[in-house]
């Protein structure tokens, strides 16, 4: 994900229901996820470390590309990290799947920035698990 080549996963599911999407109009649910997603990026483009924090559980993990898992204070830090500015980061192509309390989120990723000073740029495809608690995402 953000700045070194992140993929986030909050948790692995284990259901064999189908998703309940549709194809001509998008559901409440699939739209607050999506509007949860958009609320992570701009908080991210934003370095808003408190907004990013409203947005994630506690038990958030992220699994990096680098192989290590960020836990949500280390990736709270990634976010309010100015050192490392982002010129590009958008989201495409997202597909969003909803079982029951749990929505899964396919969709492009496309960052570019600086890393320790040296220009980066990165096209991914990560997945991301939304849990709904209560009435909301």
């Amino acid at each position: 994900m953000r700045r070194i080549s992140l993929v986030l996963m909050f948790l692995s599911l284990a259901t064999a229901q189908s998703p309940s999407t549709n194809s001509y109009a998008e559901g409440s649910d699939t739209a607050a996820v999506r509007r949860q997603m958009l609320a992570l990026r701009s908080a991210e483009l934003q370095y808003d470390v408190s907004s990013a924090a409203k947005l994630l559980a506690d038990g958030f993990l992220l699994s990096g590309a680098d192989g290590n898992l960020y836990t949500k204070e280390r990736f709270l830090k990634l976010v309010g990290d100015k050192s490392n500015p982002l010129e590009l980061f958008d989201y495409s192509e997202m597909e969003i799947h909803i079982y029951r309390a749990t929505a899964v989120v396919f969709s492009r990723l496309h960052e570019k920035g600086f890393m320790g000073g040296k220009p980066y740029e990165l096209n991914g495809r990560p997945t991301w698990t939304w849990i709904k608690r209560g009435q909301v995402w």
